[in-house]
């Protein structure tokens, strides 16, 4: 419901700020016209006086319009910012298992039972994870490999499991959380930029060490204040 009502407000938003920048290249035009030839545009009987106040309140009027243009921007970022808030709280309680060979078809059993015998053998948890503690698991579609998105019912299992993922090294297996599509775009910048190593997420927020300090990475602007 609030994500729905996040995108008609940008929807609006967006319509708004198209608007605006039609006006702004309707006043540019007009501001170039008059400046690159007032002599041509006073002999049709305009005083040159009034064309330079004609000017200035051209220049008045695309001062206010570049204003309300970067308003808009603004709370049109942060209009995405919540929506993407809300996508990612609803993936809470999902991780994707990477690398799983001969995954079993067929039988939707047979692949809870395959992924719980995974996390019992390789995890080192104090608990048994069971299909009770599953709500739901299936392959993603992908260019390569074939992983697997699992929803817990419960995040404090699902927590212990992306926390015991360290005990996967060498298995040719990893864990990672499920983000928004526009997390994971932000997150390969980030990686790219700063190293797989110094970056890591946790509970959708992605995060670096830089300097020896860690940093909280939300946008890509974030990314560009890093020297």
């Amino acid at each position: 419901m609030g994500g729905a009502t996040q995108a008609a407000k940008l929807d609006k938003m967006l319509q708004a700020l198209e608007e605006i920048k039609k006006r702004q290249d309707k006043f540019e035009t007009q501001m170039e016209q008059v400046e690159s030839n007032p002599v041509s545009t006073s002999s049709k009987g305009v005083p040159t006086e009034d064309l330079q106040k004609e000017v200035k309140a051209m220049r008045t009027t695309l001062s206010a319009l570049e204003e309300e243009m970067r308003s808009f921007s603004r709370r049109i970022t942060d209009c995405e910012q919540t929506i993407d808030d809300l996508e990612q709280y609803g993936r809470r309680n999902c991780l994707i298992l990477h690398g799983a060979k001969e995954i079993p078809k067929g039988s939707y059993a047979n692949l809870i039972d395959f992924i719980l015998k995974i996390f019992n053998s390789k995890l080192r948890l104090n608990f048994p994870v069971t299909a009770m503690d599953i709500d739901i698991a299936h392959v993603l579609p992908a260019k390569k490999g074939t992983p697997l998105i699992i929803k817990f019912v419960r995040r404090s299992v699902r927590n212990s499991i992306f926390f015991s993922k360290r005990h996967l090294a060498g298995t040719g297996l990893t864990v990672t959380e499920s983000l928004t599509k526009r997390r994971l775009h932000l997150l390969r910048k980030v990686q790219e930029k700063v190293g797989m190593r110094s970056t890591w997420t946790s509970n959708g927020t992605i995060f670096i060490i830089i300097n020896d300090k860690k940093k909280v990475i939300r946008s890509l602007e974030d990314l560009q204040s890093i020297a």
